[in-house]
C-alpha cells in the first residue's frame, strides 16, 4: 500500500529526480556534487495530514556505508524548505518545474506559491 501527498509537492519531488538523473545520476533519487554522486534520499512512509512530503538524506562514507545528514520535506505548495546536500539553484529549478506542471494540469487552484506566480 501506498502513500498520499499534495499533487504539487509530488510534482516538485519528480521534477528533482529528473533533474538528477540529467545530471548524471545512476538513479532519480541520487545527490550530485559536479560529476560526482555523493548521496541519495529516500522518502518516508509517513502521510502527513497537510500533503507534505519528508524523508531522509544520506551521503556516502565510503563505498559500503553511508550516513544520514538529515530530513527534506516538501511543502504541500511544491515550496522545498529543507533538502540537506541539494544545491538551491537544483531546487528552485525542480519548484518551477513542478508549478508549472501543476498549473498546466490543475490550473490555478491551489497553485499559490512564488515560483507558481512567476510563470504566469
Amino acid at each position: 500500500m501506498g502513500w498520499s501527498c499534495n499533487a504539487a509537492a509530488s510534482l516538485t519531488l519528480t521534477a528533482i529526480g529528473t533533474l538528477m538523473s540529467a545530471s548524471g545520476a545512476k538513479g532519480s533519487n541520487s545527490i550530485m556534487a559536479g560529476n560526482q554522486e555523493i548521496g541519495f534520499w529516500e522518502t518516508s512512509r509517513v502521510e502527513h495530514n497537510d500533503g507534505a512530503i519528508t524523508g531522509s538524506v544520506y551521503v556516502h562514507v565510503d563505498e559500503r556505508h553511508c550516513r544520514k545528514v538529515g530530513g527534506f520535506r516538501i511543502e504541500p505548495n511544491g515550496k522545498v524548505t529543507r533538502f540537506p546536500r541539494m544545491p538551491r539553484p537544483l531546487l528552485n529549478r525542480a519548484e518551477t518545474i513542478g508549478a508549472i506542471a501543476f498549473r498546466e494540469r490543475y490550473g490555478d487552484i491551489q497553485a499559490d506559491h512564488e515560483n507558481v506566480k512567476k510563470v504566469s
